[in-house]
């Protein structure tokens, strides 16, 4: 069954959460999935588009919950949020920058747990095949100031892909830094900062708004 509606809209949501539990009963699992991309300098964004990314990227994702969240009033168990975590890992510096032969090792070594790299990061368009990692043989051996490898994961695969790019790390020659893009719980809490801390590693929380000086949201 596919429903098709608009996040940022608090009645839509409503309506068609009503509408899934009078058809299917009762509605188990949520995934906070949507995302809106604008990717546009500063100068060159309007006040509308920064308000659609907020709506739908932010607010939708509380219309959302609040709306399954109510259908579960008296339900005992056997109910889930899932909210899903995009990862970064930059490579090389200005001064120092990154050989893509080493960007390929690292794409290979995620690629095999079945990552989905972004498409709109520019480092897509070097994958020979994205599946695999592999990049375009002709341009291994060139040099950047950076790279900025994007995919997403869902939250059983964190740890593992953690455990991973410190392995690989140990590979590449020139400095590596890993981000971690993940909603906030219900509660405030963060499910992947403190997946990441029990798994032995050290994460400097940060909250971000992106308004187009960077790179653009991934669309998860």
């Amino acid at each position: 069954m596919i429903r098709q509606f608009d996040v940022s809209l608090g009645s839509e949501v409503e309506t068609e959460v009503k509408k899934l539990k009078k058809e299917l009963g009762h509605v188990d699992v949520l995934i906070n999935n949507a995302a809106a991309i604008m990717d546009k300098p500063i100068m060159g964004m309007k006040i509308e588009d920064w308000e659609h990314v907020i709506a739908t990227d932010l607010t939708g994702v509380f219309h959302c919950t609040k709306a399954v969240v109510r259908t579960w009033a008296g339900k005992k168990a056997g109910s889930r949020i899932v909210n899903i975590t995009s990862i970064a890992a930059e490579m090389g510096r200005p001064g120092i920058g990154a050989r893509l032969i080493d960007l390929e090792k690292v794409a290979m070594a995620v690629a095999s747990l079945g990552v989905v790299f972004e498409k709109d990061n520019p480092v897509y368009n070097l994958f020979a095949n994205p599946t695999t990692g592999k990049l375009r043989h002709e341009i291994l051996n060139e040099k950047v100031l950076s790279a900025i490898l994007e995919f997403c994961i869902t939250p059983d695969k964190l740890v593992p892909v953690l455990k991973t790019l410190n392995e690989v790390s140990k590979q590449v020659d020139t400095v590596f830094s890993v981000s971690m893009i993940s909603l906030l719980e219900s509660d405030g809490t963060c499910y992947a900062a403190d997946t990441a801390r029990s798994a032995g590693f050290d994460i400097r929380p940060n909250g971000k708004g992106n308004i187009g000086l960077g790179r653009p949201l991934a669309k998860l």
